[in-house]
């Protein structure tokens, strides 16, 4: 708490501020992490519960207290920031195959890099709580910058590993490659400066490699799944595990929107403070009903009941479609009242960032329509409502509409409630 005080980041936290105690975030914490891995534990398999566990603890237990002792925290916390795609396709398949370890080493390597960015650009913050987390003593000097630009530069035959054990293509590595050398580029561009500004720059990224990486793997992947999964009890459908890939990837981008905004704020001195906008509650309560609709949807699909299914799609996708209207009219609510997206930087984020979301609702909105369509041209005769006859690449279909229906209304009740805290 002491040192979450001493910090201009980390001072307006619920504990600093004395919002809540150290006996309840202790009880807050130990129920949420051992509810995780008790989830993990039932739902997918002890091994994912195993790693997911070693993750939580290395991360609470040996790299936070190490933060205060010596740099090399940094290397003990690339660790734990690494497992969670062991985590993932040990919940898949129940193993940890070498796809799984070949992630690792790519997120693993890529901390490196990214964190000391993120401590050249905190180094004076982090100074006040006695973190000093940059890779030598000198602090922010070419020294400090040589080793971030040699990480760099071996993160990108590290990322190039699934094209050459075969697992991805040429169109992958092509797109892996170049992004790995624009992202040398700013590292060297901060050695040759030593600014904050290049600092930054590579921080932001930090994050556009790794997602980028990431979509790469799921686009071109040449991973024979059927043969992966032939072993699990319960096979996960390829196309399931493609889509989950996509909402990690849909995660760390925006995760790196925020983490942004909260950076950009702690700098800025003019930031502007405003309400939200009232259309933007109205979206989130639409959201939310439309995401109780298309649950039904599913459930009444698995039911045989075609009828309801027809008609929950319809109620989605209508509801759908009043979000995106009522996003435009937040927008217009911004704008009446001189918040522009080149105006103060604050609203310029909630723009980029509730704009980005937009697209990926639209997004859906076109896949509920084509589901809509499909629902009254699909099962017109009595057999074809009968789950057994229709093929279990249209069964997965409806699945995986509502997963991504679910992840980008959750997700905008996420940044909504972000919004509303900051």
């Amino acid at each position: 708490v002491q040192t979450d005080k001493m910090m201009t980041r980390t001072s307006d936290r619920p504990l600093p501020t004395g919002r809540m105690s150290t006996t309840e975030a202790i009880l807050a914490a130990g129920v949420m992490g051992i509810s995780g891995i008790i989830i993990m534990w039932i739902f997918f398999n002890p091994l994912a519960a195993l790693i997911g566990a070693i993750s939580l603890l290395s991360y609470a237990f040996i790299y936070t207290p190490m933060k205060k002792v010596s740099p090399v925290a940094v290397f003990i916390g690339a660790f734990p920031v690494a497992i969670p795609p062991l985590i993932g396709w040990a919940a898949a398949t129940g193993t940890v195959g070498p796809v799984a370890l070949l992630l690792f080493a790519i997120q693993f390597m890529w901390q490196f890099p990214h964190f000391w960015a993120i401590a050249w650009v905190a180094y004076e913050d982090y100074a006040k709580a006695g973190f000093y987390l940059l890779p030598t003593s000198s602090g922010r000097t070419r020294a400090s910058a040589f080793h971030i630009a040699l990480y760099a530069l071996v993160l990108i035959p590290v990322s190039l590993l699934p094209f050459v054990t075969g697992y991805t293509g040429w169109v992958s590595a092509i797109i892996t490659a170049a992004t790995g050398m624009a992202f040398l580029y700013q590292a060297l561009a901060l050695y040759k400066n030593c600014s904050e500004k290049k600092a930054k720059q590579l921080m932001f990224g930090s994050f556009s490699l790794l997602t980028h990486c990431i979509n790469c793997l799921i686009c071109r992947s040449d991973i024979n799944m059927s043969q992966v999964l032939q072993n699990r009890r319960s096979v996960i459908h390829p196309y399931k595990f493609n889509m989950w890939l996509a909402i990690v990837a849909m995660v760390m981008m925006f995760a790196a929107f925020t983490s942004a905004y909260v950076v950009k704020k702690a700098d800025v001195s003019n930031w502007l403070v405003f309400e939200l906008p009232v259309m933007f509650s109205y979206s989130a309560v639409i959201i939310v009903i439309s995401s109780i609709c298309m649950q039904l949807a599913y459930i009444t699909f698995r039911r045989n009941r075609i009828g309801l299914h027809r008609l929950f799609m319809v109620a989605t996708f209508f509801l759908g479609a009043t979000f995106l209207v009522l996003q435009v009219l937040g927008w217009q609510e911004l704008k009446a009242e001189g918040i522009l997206l080149k105006g103060n930087v604050a609203g310029s984020f909630l723009y980029v960032i509730s704009g980005a979301h937009f697209l990926h609702v639209a997004g859906g909105v076109i896949a509920l329509l084509v589901f809509v369509i499909l629902a009254f041209t699909r099962y017109n005769k009595p057999e074809d409502t009968l789950l057994e006859n229709i093929h279990p690449d249209k069964q997965i279909g409806v699945e995986l509409m509502a997963t991504y229906w679910h992840f980008v209304d959750v997700l905008w009740l996420y940044l909504f409630f972000f919004f509303q805290m900051s």
